[in-house]
């Protein structure tokens, strides 16, 4: 384990600029929790951090503190909204999802790494106030993870495409509470030998996240108007990518559909009638929320 006293120059903090909604960003910016309420509780929420790294050997913590006690939502729903949460390492302005888009690699709280959407066996469940170490070894290109004072051993090898942008720390949550520890306090577990935490490695080595401008005249909100397959998606995800200074943030069914597919479709095993229940009420909650955050959006 390496240590200096470059962290207070350092300062990497969760960004709430890259951050889902209904994830609440403590303002010290290093907890946060997901919203649990009027059907949040079956989404995930994701957030990376201020800062990224393009070489060495870094890690981070991930402290899980609470987990919400939760009441059925759905009528008719066969199991209940659970807590969960995802850790892991990603580029920027890959999808929030942690393990659901390329370049985004997480080791999730039911036992499963993930990749691109896929999920293989690896590393055992992860319960209430285990600390998960997500390590990211760039010179040898592997991702590997511990629990408390397990080391898992690798869960992915990167390729050398993926090791020409930054990787970000990076965190989703479901019902549940976390506190980060990028090196503002020793490690709970003593690292593998030559590994720093992220806040600690050189400046030099550090890729700072753009960060919009929040001051209201800058502000915009795209608002698309359509039939079905007019093409809206597809302006909309263009203005995402061609402009990712500007952080857009997606509001709509379709991207609550895409938080909610591996819980209310797949393991919830819903009606479709109450899929689009499900995602009528928390896109109403969303746009509440939306109005208090200064941020891009486009509905």
């Amino acid at each position: 384990y390496i240590t200096n006293n470059l962290s207070r120059m350092n300062p990497v903090l969760l960004d709430e600029n890259s951050a889902d909604l209904n994830f609440i960003n403590r303002a010290d910016g290093l907890a946060g929790h997901s919203l649990s309420h009027n059907g949040w509780q079956y989404m995930w929420a994701g957030i990376r951090a201020t800062h990224g790294v393009l070489r060495g050997k870094v890690f981070y913590e991930v402290h899980v503190i609470n987990h919400y006690k939760l009441n059925e939502y759905l009528e008719g729903c066969d199991v209940k909204a659970d807590c969960n949460i995802r850790v892991g390492w990603s580029h920027d302005h890959t999808n929030l999802l942690l393990g659901e888009d390329s370049n985004s690699y997480g080791y999730d709280g039911a036992g499963f790494k993930g990749l691109d959407g896929k999920f293989d066996v690896y590393g055992g469940r992860l319960h209430l106030h285990d600390v998960i170490t997500c390590y990211l070894d760039l010179d040898c290109g592997l991702v590997s993870f511990q629990k408390n004072d397990e080391f898992l051993g690798t869960a992915f090898k990167l390729d050398k495409r993926a090791k020409e942008s930054p990787f970000l720390p990076h965190v989703c949550v479901k019902n549940t509470e976390v506190f980060v520890n990028f090196g503002q306090k020793p490690p709970a577990f003593k690292p593998p030998h030559g590994f720093m935490f992220i806040s600690h490695t050189h400046p030099n080595n550090l890729v700072a996240t753009v960060r919009p401008s929040n001051k209201s005249p800058d502000l915009e909100l795209i608002m698309m108007i359509g039939l079905p397959g007019a093409g809206k998606t597809t302006y909309a995800m263009k203005q995402i990518n061609e402009k990712p200074e500007k952080r857009y943030y997606l509001l709509g069914q379709d991207m609550i559909m895409g938080h909610l597919r591996n819980a209310a479709v797949k393991r919830y095993k819903l009606k479709w009638n109450r899929v689009v229940k499900l995602c009528s009420d928390i896109a109403a909650e969303q746009l509440k929320l939306a109005g208090t955050k200064s941020r891009n959006y486009i509905v």
